[in-house]
């Protein structure tokens, strides 16, 4: 497996709304940081 892309090595302060939910990108690829976009899907 590769080593996942990094973002950002410092705190993110993000605007969430409630009662909604939000999935932490894990892998780097994502448009939308710290938050998932779905971008890993095209590297399976």
């Amino acid at each position: 497996m590769n080593k996942p892309k990094i973002a950002q090595n410092s705190p993110a302060p993000v605007t969430v709304g409630a009662g909604k939910t939000y999935y932490w990108c894990s892998c780097g690829e994502s448009k939308s940081q710290p938050f998932c976009d779905g971008s890993h899907k095209s590297l399976a």
